[in-house]
């Protein structure tokens, strides 16, 4: 081999080699990009997971005062539904038309009230069966205690004293509070419970 020929095939080597090297760097840098995307993707979604995680949390939370007042209302207007037909029954007073109108439409608005209310809810719950994890039963058992509260209604109104009806108002207005009240903060506490519990599994918080 001449010296020429061997100057040429040092300089194809040369070329070669750069040629490799360029095309395994592009390579390890297409990986590297790829990768790097896989990752900011995969933060980006436990950033999601985690903000709507609390989100549905503190909407859960703030309802579960909204609907007691709702349902506290209602009853408590079917409480003095009960309560005026009694009194008038004891004291054999004759009441206006006009007031038993009122008093029926305020007990519809109140129930239209709780009729929205639940409306929204059922929203909500919607919200937590996707975000419920496959294969645990606990969320669809907590959801559905939500859907199907006890029914409720006061017990026959004394027409016999003015002093027992009194007494019937307080003790039935009081029991319709604490029974529902009960039972909300316990059906609510279960899911909410559900979803910290999530909280916790997540892997990343977001940023601070």
């Amino acid at each position: 081999m001449t010296p020429k020929e061997s100057k040429l095939q040092t300089v194809a080597i040369s070329l070669v080699s750069l040629l490799v090297g360029a095309l395994a760097s592009q390579t390890l840098d297409f990986f590297k990009t790829r990768q790097l995307e896989a990752e900011r993707q995969r933060t980006a979604a436990e950033e999601r997971l985690w903000n709507e995680n609390g989100e549905m949390y503190r909407q859960l939370y703030a309802f579960r005062g909204r609907l007691i007042g709702s349902l506290n209302r209602h009853h408590f207007a079917i409480i003095e539904k009960e309560y005026m037909l009694a009194h008038n029954s004891i004291t054999r007073t004759v009441e206006p038309s006009e007031m038993a109108i009122e008093r029926d439409k305020r007990i519809q608005e109140r129930l239209d009230n709780v009729l929205r209310d639940r409306a929204d809810l059922e929203q909500l719950l919607g919200w937590a069966d996707l975000a419920a994890p496959d294969g645990d039963s606990r969320w669809p058992q907590a959801i559905h205690g939500l859907l199907a509260l006890a029914r409720w209604q006061p017990s026959p109104a004394p027409r016999s004293s003015l002093t027992d009806l009194e007494m019937w108002r307080s003790r039935e207005a009081a029991r319709a509070q604490n029974t529902r009240t009960e039972e909300l903060n316990k059906k609510f506490g279960t899911l909410l419970a559900l979803i910290k519990e999530q909280r916790k599994h997540l892997r990343h918080a977001p940023p601070t």
